[in-house]
């Protein structure tokens, strides 16, 4: 028997029409800006869907294209106009960055109303306390597709793969708070298997292809969210090989049309939550 695949496009359409909705209805002219430095294709993926999806709903979508000579200096700069554009509402750097732009200081210069991403230290802050006013739109994403499908996490073993800003760290925070026992291992790791072998839930945000790439790597029953991709030749690959492990499993978030189109509502979202605690401040 083939697993359960739980699916996101749904969802992410009921939450967007809703958005949709309020934007009519209060006649808003909301903004997003996303900075883009040099030519990633799975950059290229998810900026094309999220601009897509924020003209459906009628969000101002523009993208600032940098090249990678740019410096940390420069692109600080540019940040500093967008904090002070009054037209813009939320803000977003495209990751992955070139390893001489500091990621620290890029994340600290937006400031916290318009950071849809959720890069900010004092908004990591508020992570910390459950404070979930404004959270990064991935672990937002993947709470809410289980959520809806009435995934437990109480008790359960949870191995979450991958230690990056936009999933696997700010999903482990939330999961302190689930009552859940949680593995967090960076991609890295050796003898991978010796972590997902038992887990009741794998949650795998590393980009890397098909490090899930055996039956062998799973329990019998478990659940898969396949969050990170990769993009080869045109065809696209996710962390976890569904093929490999369907048969296994009981249910998988797949890495087509799971916790990618919730991640993109939940950026529009968060958008409208910046344009509120904005309003709400002056």
């Amino acid at each position: 028997m083939n697993a359960k695949i739980l699916d996101g496009n749904k969802l992410a359409k009921e939450l967007l029409d809703n958005l949709k909705q309020t934007i009519e209805k209060e006649k808003l002219n909301l903004k997003l800006v996303a900075i883009q430095i040099g030519s990633i294709e799975e950059s290229n993926i998810y900026l094309k869907l999220k601009e897509a999806q924020a003209k459906r709903i009628g969000i101002n979508f523009e993208i600032k294209k940098y090249s990678n000579e740019i410096n940390t200096d420069k692109l600080l700069e540019e940040i500093k106009k967008l904090n002070s554009d009054q037209k813009v509402d939320g803000i977003i750097v495209q990751l992955p960055l070139p390893k001489k732009i500091d990621l620290n200081l890029i994340s600290q210069a937006i400031v916290p109303w318009k950071d849809v991403d959720g890069f900010n230290p004092f908004t990591k802050g508020q992570l910390d306390l459950n404070n979930l006013e404004l959270v990064p739109p991935t672990a937002l994403a993947t709470f809410y597709i289980l959520d809806a499908y009435n995934i437990s996490f109480k008790n359960k073993l949870i191995t979450v793969i991958g230690r990056g800003e936009i999933a696997g760290r700010p999903i482990t925070k939330m999961l302190l708070n689930k009552e859940a026992i949680i593995i967090s291992i960076g991609h890295k790791i050796d003898n991978l298997i010796n972590y997902t072998k038992n887990a009741d839930i794998i949650i795998s945000a590393t980009g890397e292809k098909n490090i899930i790439n055996s039956s062998k790597m799973i329990k019998k029953g478990a659940g898969l969210v396949n969050i990170g991709i990769t993009k080869e030749k045109g065809k696209v690959f996710g962390d976890i090989n569904e093929e490999k492990v369907n048969k296994k499993a009981s249910w998988i978030v797949s890495s087509v049309g799971g916790v990618g189109p919730l991640t993109v509502a939940f950026l529009l979202i968060n958008t409208y939550k910046c344009y509120i605690i904005k309003k709400s401040s002056n």
